[in-house]
């Protein structure tokens, strides 16, 4: 499991049996596209191998943060840490953005498919602030991977990969409609075609009458559905 600062590499290496292990360490310059040079190598003698459940496929290399995730925007987050624990089954990150941006997320997971998967997340994209609610159906161990974008950029960029722990999962019923989009709750969207002063500003609402009135401020000129 590997974590990368601004100046500092710091690898946990979990033995998967008894024996001798080879670690090998590969290294390439931060904007290059080149093949990755071998730089050291680490010898590793596991005496008692620790059981534990297998950690998430990640095609990313690097958990936490990416060393340039200020390049990308993003300032600080609700979580510090690659590890995020969701003891209940619900969990909320946000991160603090020092501009505008778009996200998208990945939830991976042994027992979790892509259509359930997209029914666990629900993103808000704000001014300063990128929020994502998720459920865990499952017990065990998540990957949940972040892509931002400027709002005029062409692609997103991976720019964050948190492992997620559930110890107990919420019930498959309780997970979110499917078909969400980026835009959940009010914010980048909703204050760009002229809609301001939201009465909820979070995409969550919780009513216990059976029923609510969401308001917002909005100009003569715009129709809404």
């Amino acid at each position: 499991m590997m974590t990368i600062s601004k100046n500092n590499m710091t690898i946990k290496v979990t033995p998967p049996t008894t024996g001798l292990f080879d670690l090998m360490i590969f290294a390439r310059h931060a904007d290059s596209q080149d093949p990755y040079n071998w730089v050291c190598s680490y010898q590793i003698q596991c005496l008692e191998p620790r059981n534990g459940e297998k950690l998430p496929e990640n095609p990313f290399h690097f958990w936490g943060f990416h060393q340039k995730v200020r390049d990308f925007g993003i300032k600080e987050s609700s979580h510090k840490g690659e590890l995020l624990v969701a003891p209940e089954g619900t969990l909320l990150l946000t991160l603090q953005t020092s501009r505008p941006l778009l996200a998208t997320y990945d939830l991976i997971n042994k027992d979790l498919d892509a259509a359930l998967s997209k029914k666990c997340l629900a993103a808000q994209a704000e001014e300063e602030k990128l929020s994502c609610h998720v459920l865990c159906p499952f017990q065990g161990y998540y990957r949940l991977s972040v892509f931002v974008k400027d709002l005029e950029g062409s692609t997103f960029r991976n720019a964050a990969n948190f492992l997620i722990r559930c110890s107990r999962p919420i019930n498959q019923n309780e997970l979110f409609p499917s078909g969400l989009s980026m835009h959940c709750g009010s914010g980048i969207s909703s204050n760009g075609h002229g809609l301001s002063n939201p009465s909820h500003s979070s995409p969550i609402i919780n009513t216990k009458l059976g029923k609510c009135n969401i308001t917002f401020h909005m100009p003569t000129d715009v129709e809404v559905t």
